[in-house]
């Protein structure tokens, strides 16, 4: 089960237990746009929270999407069943994701070898970097993408990283 925690207020840990907790979605629940229901025990995972709102990669009985779950209602962002931008080949895995906001960002794949890092703002999926895209500074292209951040004031400063390269957003 996949819960939202939200603080409710300035109470002393001792008077009171101060979250609370809403229940967003489980593996009963149907998965936004079809794809069966979410199938343990990795349905869910890559969790990010923001200003309320919970993104994650979701694995389901047919396969696997981001899903945000925004003002009561879990969305679809993207699944297996959405065309890799430029392509006829749909998506076929997801391994890291972030959100600020209205804005998400994603390393996913496709076939044959499409690997890319995307983002959302809710207009549908486009590609910032993949791996038909030079390495700045090199005649090398990208091979794989580890991590993305959004975050002002993380460790990292909000953008794509690789062993070998960061392009600040």
């Amino acid at each position: 089960m996949l819960l939202a925690g939200l603080l409710a207020g300035p109470l002393p840990i001792a008077a009171q237990d101060p979250f609370f907790f809403t229940k967003i979605v489980d593996t009963a629940t149907p998965v936004p746009g079809g794809l069966g229901v979410f199938d343990p025990p990795l349905a869910f995972f890559n969790l990010v929270a923001d200003q309320g709102d919970v993104l994650f990669i979701g694995r389901t009985t047919t396969g696997e999407g981001l899903y945000r779950y925004r003002r009561g209602q879990l969305l679809r962002v993207v699944d297996t069943t959405t065309l890799y931008p430029g392509t006829a080949s749909p998506f076929s895995s997801f391994s890291v994701a972030d959100m600020e906001g209205d804005q998400i960002v994603f390393v996913a794949a496709a076939h044959p070898g499409l690997l890319g890092v995307l983002s959302d703002d809710g207009s549908g999926p486009s590609v910032l970097v993949d791996r038909t895209d030079t390495i700045p500074d090199t005649a090398e292209l990208f091979d794989w993408f580890f991590w993305v951040d959004l975050h002002q004031g993380s460790t990292r400063p909000p953008g794509v990283f690789t062993p070998w390269w960061t392009r600040a957003f």
